[in-house]
C-alpha cells in the first residue's frame, strides 16, 4: 500500500546525507533500528519496520529537542519551481546563453538543464540561488536598457 501523498511539498524529503561508517557502526546502527521497530510494535500493535534514514532523522529529531533546537523547517521553501522556470526561459529569451546563467549561479550547466526541460535536478538550495542569479540578471538587463534609451 503506497503512503498518502504530502500535504506541503516542504515535508518531503530531499536532502541526500552520505555516511561512510565502519562495519561495527553499521550493525549498531542496524541493531538500534531494531530496537525501535520493537518498541514502536509493542507500544503501536503494528509492525513498523525502521529504515536506517528513519532512525537517523528520529534521533536528530529526539537530540535536538532534548538541547531545545527548534526542528520546525528552519529553512524557507525552496522557490516555486514553474515561475522560477517561466523567468528563466525569459532571461534567455533576452540573449543569455543558460550556460552563462549556470556559471553566474554556481549550478552544474546539466543540472539547470534538467531544471528547464523538467523542473527538477535543482536543490532547494541550487534554486534559491538560480533565483538570485534571474534576479540579478533581470536589474542587469534593465538598467541595461534604460541606460541605452537615455543615451539616444
Amino acid at each position: 500500500m503506497a503512503r498518502p501523498p504530502k500535504e506541503s511539498r516542504a515535508e518531503v524529503r530531499t536532502v541526500n546525507v552520505s555516511l561512510k561508517l565502519n562495519v561495527r557502526d553499521r550493525a549498531i546502527l542496524g541493531r538500534l533500528a531494531e530496537m525501535r521497530s520493537e518498541e514502536l510494535r509493542q507500544s503501536t500493535g503494528q509492525t513498523i519496520d525502521v529504515t536506517l534514514s528513519s532512525l537517523l532523522r528520529w534521533l536528530a529529531e529526539k537530540e535536538a529537542a532534548a538541547r531545545g533546537i527548534a526542528t520546525d523547517s528552519p529553512e524557507e521553501p525552496a522557490p516555486d519551481a514553474v515561475a522560477l522556470q517561466k523567468r528563466l526561459e525569459a532571461v534567455l529569451a533576452k540573449g543569455r546563453t543558460s550556460a552563462d546563467v549556470a556559471r553566474a549561479a554556481g549550478i552544474d550547466p546539466g543540472g539547470l538543464a534538467r531544471f528547464r526541460k523538467h523542473r527538477t535536478g535543482l536543490s532547494a538550495d541550487k534554486q534559491r540561488a538560480l533565483e538570485a542569479t534571474l534576479a540579478k540578471l533581470a536589474r542587469k538587463g534593465a538598467n541595461g536598457s534604460a541606460a541605452k534609451a537615455s543615451a539616444t
